[in-house]
C-alpha cells in the first residue's frame, strides 16, 4: 500500500540496520546470531556477497552445493575451489532443501533429480546471459532433465539452456517449478520441450523442439505463464498438446503441425492474456478443440469469448525470436488483471505497468514496458532509458532516498515511440554514479 514499491532498497530502508551495513539487523542475527558481518563478505565461499545474498533471498552461509564445468577433478563441492565436475554429483550430494548451484558451462548430462526436493540454478537465472551460457546437453542419449514425479513446489529447476536430448524434460507428473530457461532443439514421441509437468511452468523460452504429439508441451498440467512457445513443431500440436491448468500470459506463435493445430491442441483448462499468432498447420491452424480463449489475441479469430481480439500483435522480430510488442500493438493494456497474475513478466518487468492507455496487464509473455539503468557510454557514468511516446517531454528527479526528490532535468525531449535515454555523468547530480553509495532516479512524463 502507499505511494511507494516494496524494492529491495525500500525494503532494507523498513527494516533497523543500526551498525548501517546495508544488511538488515533480523537478517545477520537469523543467519549468523550476531551483527558483525559486512556486506561485502562472502562466508560461505561461494561467489555472492552478503549483501546479494539478502536481495537474491538465498543462504549467505551452507549447506550449497557447487558444480563447475571447469573442474579438472571432482571436489567435495562445498566452494567454488572444490567444485563437483558433474551436476548429477551435485543432485546426488544433496539431501531435501538443498541448493545446487552450477557454473557456466556445457554439461555432458542426462540428469535425475530423484524426488529430491532442491534448487538447482545456474549462477543468476535472471540474466539471459548466464542462461544462455549455463548449458545441459543431453548428446541425444535420452531425456536431458529428469524427475520421479514426487517433487513438490519447492523443486526448483532455474536458469540452464536444456537442449539436444531425446526430449528436453520429463516430469513423470511433477510438481516441481520450472522457470527462466530456455528449452530448444529436444525431440521426442511426446512433448519435444515438456512433458508431464504438473507444476508451476514460467518464464521459459521454449523453442525449436519437435515430437508427434505436442512440440513444445505435452500433458503438461499445472500453471503455465509468462513463457514463449514458439518455432516448435509437430504431428499434432506443434506448441501445446493435452495441456490444462492455467495458461495465462504466454505468446505461442510460429509453431507447426503437419496434421493438426500448430498452436494448441485440445487444451482444456484456463487460456487468457495469450498470443497465439502465426501458428500454421492444415487444420485449425491456431487453437483446436480446446477450452475457450478469453482476453487473448488470436490470429483469424471468429469464435466467442470475453475480450478477444484478432489484430496482429505487431511483434518486434519474431523472425529472429524477438517477441515484444510494438508501441502501437492492440495486445498493450488489453489482458485481464486477475488477482492470481505472476508478479512479472518473463523478462522481469512488473506484470502491470502504465503501457500507453492504464495500469492494465498486457497479453503475451511480455509486459511492454521499458525502465532501467545501464553502465554508461565512459567510466563512471549511468545511462537510463524508459518508454517512451513521440512528442512526449519528461522530466528527471534524483534523490539519494526514496523521499526527498531533486528536479534535475526538466522538458527532456522524447527520442521516439519506442525508447529515449539519458546519461547521468554526475555533472547534475554532484557525484559520479559510480561513487554514490545509492542513488534513485524517478521520471515523470509531462502534459
Amino acid at each position: 500500500m502507499g505511494a511507494y514499491g516494496d524494492t529491495p532498497e525500500a525494503a532494507s530502508a523498513s527494516l533497523e540496520d543500526t551498525d548501517g551495513d546495508l544488511l538488515p539487523d533480523e537478517w545477520e542475527m537469523h543467519f549468523f546470531g550476531h551483527l558483525s558481518q559486512n556486506a561485502s563478505d562472502d562466508p560461505d565461499r561461494d561467489g555472492f556477497p552478503n549483501v546479494d545474498e539478502y536481495h537474491r533471498a538465498t543462504k549467505p552461509s551452507g549447506p550449497d552445493w557447487h558444480v563447475s564445468a571447469l573442474a579438472v577433478a571432482s571436489g567435495d563441492g562445498t566452494t567454488w575451489e572444490t567444485p563437483f565436475k558433474t551436476i548429477q554429483e551435485g543432485i546426488n550430494a544433496a539431501f531435501h532443501g538443498h541448493m545446487v548451484v552450477v557454473g557456466e558451462g556445457t554439461y555432458i548430462e542426462n540428469i535425475h533429480f530423484n524426488g529430491k526436493n532442491i534448487v538447482l540454478r545456474s549462477t543468476d537465472p535472471l540474466d539471459s546471459d548466464v542462461v544462455a551460457k549455463t548449458i545441459i546437453d543431453g548428446n541425444q542419449s535420452s531425456c536431458v532433465v529428469m524427475f520421479s514425479g514426487t517433487e513438490n513446489q519447492t523443486c526448483l529447476l532455474s536458469g540452464f539452456t536444456i537442449r539436444n536430448g531425446m526430449g528436453g524434460i520429463s516430469g513423470a507428473g511433477t510438481h516441481a517449478t520450472i522457470q527462466n530457461n530456455i528449452i530448444s532443439d529436444n525431440s521426442a514421441d511426446d512433448g519435444g520441450g515438456l512433458a508431464h509437468c504438473s507444476g508451476a511452468i514460467q518464464s521459459n523460452i521454449i523453442t525449436g523442439n519437435s515430437a508427434e504429439y505436442g512440440g513444445g508441451l505435452h500433458h503438461c498440467n499445472g500453471t503455465i505463464q509468462n513463457n514463449t512457445i514458439a518455432g516448435n513443431s509437430a504431428n499434432w500440436g506443434g506448441g501445446l498438446y493435452v495441456c490444462t491448468g492455467t495458461m495465462q500470459n504466454n505468446t505461442i506463435a510460429g509453431n507447426s503441425a503437419q496434421r493438426r493445430a500448430g498452436g494448441l491442441d485440445r487444451c482444456n483448462g484456463t487460456i487468457r492474456n495469450c498470443i497465439i499468432w502465426g501458428n500454421t498447420a492444415p487444420e485449425a491452424a491456431q487453437v483446436y478443440r480446446s477450452t475457450q480463449p478469453t482476453y487473448s489475441c488470436i490470429q483469424g479469430w471468429t469464435g466467442a469469448g470475453e475480450g478477444n481480439i484478432s489484430g496482429d500483435p505487431r511483434f518486434v522480430d519474431p523472425d529472429n525470436g524477438n517477441f515484444r510488442v510494438l508501441p502501437d500493438s492492440p495486445c498493450i493494456d488489453w489482458g485481464f488483471s486477475d488477482p492470481d497474475l505472476p508478479e512479472t513478466d518473463i523478462a522481469g518487468v512488473h506484470r502491470i505497468m502504465f503501457g500507453g492507455k492504464s495500469f492494465t496487464v498486457d497479453m503475451g509473455a511480455y509486459e511492454y514496458y521499458i525502465n532501467r539503468l545501464d553502465p554508461g557510454p565512459e567510466p563512471d557514468q549511468t545511462t537510463f532509458t524508459w518508454s517512451s511516446l513521440a512528442d512526449k517531454t519528461y522530466s528527471i528527479f534524483y534523490g539519494d532516498d526514496l523521499i526527498t526528490w531533486h528536479l534535475i532535468v526538466e522538458n527532456f525531449p522524447s527520442a521516439g515511440s519506442q525508447t529515449t535515454f539519458w546519461t547521468d555523468d554526475g555533472s547534475l547530480t554532484g557525484l559520479p554514479p559510480s561513487l554514490a553509495l545509492r542513488g534513485f532516479y524517478r521520471l515523470l512524463e509531462n502534459p
